[in-house]
This record gives structure tokens, C-alpha cells and sequence, in this order.
């Protein structure tokens, strides 16, 4: 008896010291551990803000450089909360048999009738674009990783991004967040966490300040604007100059909240 006692005790420790790696990889040491300096508390606030706005846990977003990225706990937190019975489908195109190789994955999210809800979307990975040393020879991981976020992003982004700037107009309005902080967490799925972790953190976000905009300004003018700001001459060109400005993808330039409205434009005028 006292020897399978034994044996169930290191199981648990063992499951423990897992999970907790788990948490500090998904960006959780900075919620977790106790703020010691004035960055390590400014930096638990934005976190904690960011999640907010985007209605997740705060070990969904990840900091890099200052700046809050959804990571692949915040994005399957999303899919789940608009789709819970929906499924992310797998094809491997290539698999990485050694550390040397490269891994590309697509990915799909099909409904609970089994109905696509987007294309093959492709995931890839090779030891270049690996530059922190705790992810070498996870090719295949990382490659699995990168198709499903985007597929979640593809299906769900335009989405997380009107739900996420309407919650931080109303925080705006409640004063429970300031412009520049706004500023910031208005960054948080311009791409994943693990898009941004594949090249060591060496990416650096673009520091956007944005301008002030009141909360229910004009809508029609604001669009117009933006419009009239991006290249191209259909929507679907003027969607593409959007995405190369900003790195924003949209479905569509008809499905922008008010809000956004003026904070796209602000960035596409900031980005010429």
C-alpha cells in the first residue's frame, strides 16, 4: 500500500510541474507571480485590460515587447465561446521527421453538421523560423499551431475585433482604460502570440497611438474615409491594401463598428 501511496504522489507532482509549464509558456508568470516593479504591475494591467476587452482569461494573451497578443489559448477560448460544438479538422501535407525538416499543416473548422466554415487553411513551420530554443525540433507543433489559429482567425476575426473594440468603448466611456491604454490592447489580434513567438520575440509590435475618437461619431464619414484611404478599386483590393497597412485581415469593409471605424483609419493615415 504505502508503495503505490508513493508511486501516486510524484504522479501528481509530476502533473503539477507540467501544468504549470503549460501556464508560463501561455504567458501566465506575469498574472501569477506577485508584481515587484512598476513595469512588472504595468505589465499585469495591460494583460489583465486586454483580456477584458477580449472576454477571455488572462492566460489567453501573451506580452511580447509590451504588447498583448492573443495566444492559442485565447483563440480556441473564442472559437469555443461562438462555436462550442464546432471542430477543427486536420490535413497533413508534410509531416517533419527530424529537427531538420520542415512541417506544413492545414486546418479547417467545419460546424456541428459537419459544413465548412472555411477553406483549407495552411500552418508551416521550419528550424529558420524557430529562434527560441525551447521550441526547436517542435516543427510539427508549431506548424499544427499556426493552421488552426489562423483558421479561428479566418472564421472568427472579424468578429473578436468588433466585440473587442465595442468592449473597449464602453471601458473608455466607464473610464476603466485610458486612450493609450486602448491604443495598446487595440493590437491584441493583429496576429497570434505564437505567429510573434516563432521568430524569438524578435518582431517588434508598431507602436500606434492612437488619436482620440469619441464613442459615436460619425459612422458613415469615417467609413468614406477609410475607403477613400485604401488602394484599389474594388472592395476586395481596398481589403488587401487594408491587411498589407496593418496587417488586419477583414471579411468584409460593410462589417466595421462604428468605433473601428475611426481606429483603422487613424492606422491606414499613420502607415502611408
Amino acid at each position: 500500500m504505502k508503495k503505490k501511496t508513493q508511486k501516486a504522489k510524484k504522479t501528481i507532482k509530476f502533473l503539477t510541474v507540467s501544468k504549470k509549464k503549460d501556464l508560463l509558456w501561455g504567458g501566465a508568470q506575469k498574472v501569477l507571480d506577485k508584481p515587484r516593479t512598476e513595469t512588472q504591475w504595468q505589465e499585469r494591467n495591460v494583460i489583465m485590460l486586454t483580456a477584458k476587452a477580449l472576454g477571455i482569461s488572462p492566460f489567453g494573451i501573451t506580452l511580447f515587447a509590451s504588447y498583448p497578443y492573443i495566444n492559442k489559448l485565447g483563440l480556441k477560448e473564442k472559437q469555443e465561446q461562438y462555436a462550442p460544438r464546432a471542430k477543427i479538422l486536420y490535413n497533413w501535407t508534410q509531416k517533419a521527421l527530424d529537427d531538420n525538416q520542415k512541417a506544413i499543416c492545414e486546418a479547417k473548422i467545419v460546424d456541428v453538421k459537419g459544413k465548412d466554415l472555411c477553406d483549407w487553411i495552411t500552418g508551416e513551420c521550419s528550424p529558420k523560423t524557430i529562434k527560441m530554443g525551447t521550441l526547436a525540433g517542435y516543427q510539427n507543433h508549431m506548424a499544427q499551431t499556426r493552421a488552426k489559429n489562423r483558421a479561428i482567425l479566418e472564421v472568427y476575426g472579424v468578429r473578436i475585433h468588433e466585440e473587442m473594440m465595442s468592449n473597449i468603448e464602453k471601458m473608455i466611456r466607464e473610464r476603466k482604460i485610458s486612450e493609450a491604454e486602448a491604443s495598446q490592447v487595440g493590437n491584441a489580434i493583429v496576429a497570434s502570440a505564437e505567429e510573434i513567438q516563432e521568430n524569438g520575440g524578435q518582431r517588434k509590435a508598431k507602436r500606434i497611438v492612437a488619436e482620440p475618437f469619441t464613442p459615436g461619431s460619425n459612422f458613415v464619414a469615417n467609413s468614406a474615409k477609410l475607403r477613400n484611404a485604401l488602394k484599389g478599386n474594388t472592395d476586395g483590393e481596398k481589403l488587401l491594401d487594408l491587411q498589407k497597412k496593418t496587417g488586419i485581415k477583414l471579411g468584409s469593409l460593410n462589417a466595421i463598428t462604428e468605433s473601428y471605424a475611426g481606429e483603422l483609419l487613424i492606422r491606414v493615415l499613420r502607415a502611408k
